[in-house]
C-alpha cells in the first residue's frame, strides 16, 4: 500500500489563509497528499496538485439535517477521502461507534474512501487496556462492512 499524507486543516483558516496555503501546494505535485480543509473552504481548496478530502460527513444522502453535509454532496464537489471518527468529533459532536459505522457505510456508498480514526483514551492507555479497546472499537465501527 502506498503511503498517504493527510493534512487535516481543522478550523484554523480564513479564506485568505486557505488561498495562501493552496498557492504554496499548487506549485508542486503531491499525488499522495490529501488536504482536508474546513467545509466552507472545500471548493476554494480544489487543486490538481493534491487530493481533496473532507473532515467528516453525514450518513444520510439527503434530508432535513440542518448544518450537516452528506457524502453525496461531498462526492459532487470532488472529495475523494473523508476523515471519519476523529477524537474531536467523538468528543465535541457526540459521535458514537454506531454513528461512525453509518458514516463509513455512507462514504463507501458514495465512493469516498474513509480515513477511519481509532484510539483509546489516556485512562485506557494507562491501565494497559489499549489493545482490548481498539479491538472492540474496530469490531463495532466495521460491523456489517
Amino acid at each position: 500500500m502506498d503511503k498517504l499524507f493527510v493534512a487535516n486543516l481543522k478550523m484554523n483558516f480564513t479564506n485568505n489563509d486557505s488561498s495562501k496555503y493552496k498557492e504554496v501546494f499548487d506549485n508542486e505535485n503531491f499525488n499522495n497528499l490529501v488536504v482536508c480543509p474546513s467545509f466552507v473552504h472545500l471548493n476554494l481548496m480544489k487543486s490538481g496538485s493534491y487530493i481533496l478530502g473532507s473532515q467528516d460527513g453525514f450518513y444520510e444522502d439527503i434530508g432535513q439535517y440542518t448544518s450537516n453535509i452528506s457524502f453525496l454532496q461531498l462526492k459532487d464537489i470532488g472529495v475523494k477521502y473523508s476523515i471519519i471518527g476523529h477524537s474531536e468529533t467523538r468528543k465535541f459532536n457526540g459521535d458514537t461507534t454506531n454513528v461512525i459505522n453509518k458514516k463509513i457505510t455512507a462514504s463507501l456508498r458514495n465512493k469516498i474512501i474513509p480515513i477511519v480514526c481509532i484510539g483509546e483514551t489516556i485512562e485506557d492507555k494507562k491501565s494497559g487496556n489499549t489493545l482490548n479497546v481498539i479491538k472492540k472499537e474496530l469490531s463495532e465501527i466495521l460491523q456489517d462492512i
